[in-house]
């Protein structure tokens, strides 16, 4: 009988490979897997605190977008009021200015921008939008969800198209708080608590029947409001208090658009850098807008100074700074940094709660 010697050159061919896995002790131990562990739940406990930072961070924009009526209700009823386009301009210049500053400081102390919801997820946003599917117009409702979806790589394309549902968005509440008081405004405004959710849902995001209640019951209560016929300006009759409220249910569309597209974008974006593209892409087209009114102005005969006859009024100089610092710059900033985490559906029902 032959014995075959461990190390021998037949016993190494009839031994084969060895099929058994090689296990790495060190990291069985159970200081290892404590560590491990240890790991796992400080993830979880992050991602719980990134919700509820997110959270906090929407119901402080709402409450920064509450005072955002009040204080141009209170430019406009200042003598010699400005412009509602004038307001617009320079709402958006002051909260592209201090947007941009904290973005090239936030930039120069971290030698490049940190994308706080970077990776996986923003490749993944980014390449949905191009994957090179056409759209097919002819079935409505998946054409729209695939508009709602779609997104852009370039910060520059993603600053048009925020900066001008912005732009839509401010001029028309701007035009429509002319003509109706800033109490009813605000209730208006709340309307989009509905319209948010509708878009999402449309947009194939999942919804819980909490949200979908909670957004019924502030549309009725925005009902109760708008049958309420002492909630109007004094002076202004009952025509131009329906246009006013017109104008702020179309604003209160696009506000609801723009937050919908913002938590496609927020994922793949810092929160600093998207506020700051958006409020660029407002101010510029804020400011071209503007342009367009005073050379029709001024060729009507009216003047440019018709645009505001009391520039230096220090109310509404105040008013309107407040409005671009506040509701402004950093609501802007505050919304981005919470959509990253908080879905759409959620943004509007979070800030009325």
């Amino acid at each position: 009988m032959t014995t075959l010697h461990e190390g021998s050159p037949r016993a190494r061919r009839r031994s084969g490979p060895s099929s058994s896995p090689t296990f790495d002790q060190e990291a069985l131990s159970p200081r290892a897997v404590c560590t491990h562990a240890a790991k796992i739940s400080d993830k979880s406990a992050s991602t719980d605190s990134q919700i509820l930072v997110g959270q906090l961070c929407i119901a402080a924009c709402a409450l920064l977008w509450g005072t955002y009526a009040p204080a141009l209700r209170l430019a406009y009823n200042s003598p010699l009021p400005p412009d509602p386009a004038v307001v617009t301009a320079i709402r958006a210049m002051i909260q592209a200015a201090v947007l941009y500053t904290l973005l090239q400081l936030q930039t120069n102390d971290q030698g490049k921008l940190a994308d706080d919801h970077g990776g996986a997820d923003g490749e993944e946003m980014s390449a949905q939008g191009q994957s090179g599917d056409k759209l097919d117009a002819s079935q409505p409702l998946a054409f729209a969800r695939r508009l709602l979806n779609t997104t852009s790589g370039s910060f520059w394309i993603m600053g048009a198209e925020l900066g001008f549902w912005n732009f839509a968005a401010t001029v028309a509440q701007a035009e429509g708080l002319e003509f109706t008081s800033a109490t009813r405004g605000s209730f208006l405004m709340s309307v989009t608590a509905l319209l948010t959710p509708a878009l999402a849902i449309l947009a194939g995001e999942a919804t819980t029947r909490s949200t979908i209640i909670a957004s019924v019951l502030a549309v009725f209560g925005v009902g109760l409001i708008v049958l309420d016929d002492t909630a109007g300006v004094p002076g202004v009759s009952p025509t131009y208090q329906m246009i006013g409220d017109v104008a702020v249910l179309v604003s209160a569309c696009f506000y609801s658009l723009l937050t919908v597209r913002i938590g496609r974008y927020a994922r793949q974006a810092a929160p600093v850098r998207l506020a700051s593209s958006k409020s660029t892409a407002l101010a510029a087209i804020a400011l071209a807008s503007l342009g367009v009114l005073a050379v029709k102005r001024g060729l009507s005969g009216e003047g440019v100074s018709s645009l505001w006859g009391n520039p230096f009024d220090l109310v509404a100089l105040g008013a309107i700074g407040w409005a671009a610092l506040g509701p402004g710059a950093s609501a802007a900033f505050l919304q981005s940094k919470g959509q990253g985490v908080v879905p759409a559906s959620q943004t509007q029902v979070v800030g009325l709660a």
